[in-house]
């Protein structure tokens, strides 16, 4: 059984830019990089699961959000982190979605695709969805406070909280040397 994190997207790792179509416009959070490269030598899964409701909305297409996808794991690739994979719902918020976070179905196929120990299974996001998709996984719920963050802290109080994705990388790897 392998151990992983598994991150959102947008607040998360690349900066909050609504629906965003352009990867020019596309930028990686301070502290992300070296966040994960920590996170790599722990020899952890790095995997994105993330809500992209703007196709089943009609604002973006399939392509729009692969191309941001591609540019994201270029770039990081060429920073010498790879990223094991990426998931996400089209889904739009009104309809009754498995896949959409919090819903577990996209996790659990993560968690049965990788041979995840869900003890050592780490959810990551700024936004309720990504705690409470922690939470209904019974995997270790982490709040950056990137993105929407600042505002998700003020209606919920999840397990971790850090200030970005470089702290909570320094965490793991006090727990895990």
């Amino acid at each position: 059984m392998k151990k992983a994190v598994v991150f959102d997207r947008d607040g998360t790792i690349i900066k909050e830019a609504g629906y965003i179509k352009d990867p020019k416009l596309v930028k990686i959070l301070p502290g992300v990089t070296e966040g994960l490269k920590i996170i790599e030598e722990l020899g952890f899964l790095k995997i994105i699961l993330s809500n992209q409701s703007g196709i089943g909305r009609g604002l973006m297409t399939l392509r729009d959000v692969e191309k941001i996808n591609w540019w994201m794991e270029d770039y990081l690739l060429k920073e010498g982190i790879r990223i094991d994979g990426i998931f996400f719902s089209e889904d739009p918020p009104w309809i009754d979605s498995k896949t959409r976070k919090p819903a577990t179905k996209l996790i659990q196929k993560i968690i049965y695709w990788y041979e995840i120990d869900i003890n050592h299974l780490f959810v990551v996001g700024d936004k309720w969805e990504d705690i409470f998709l922690a939470r209904n996984i019974g995997a270790k719920e982490v709040l950056v406070l990137t993105g929407h963050g600042t505002e998700t802290l003020k209606k919920i109080k999840p397990e971790l909280i850090f200030p970005d994705i470089i702290s909570f990388a320094k965490y793991l790897k006090g727990i895990y040397v």
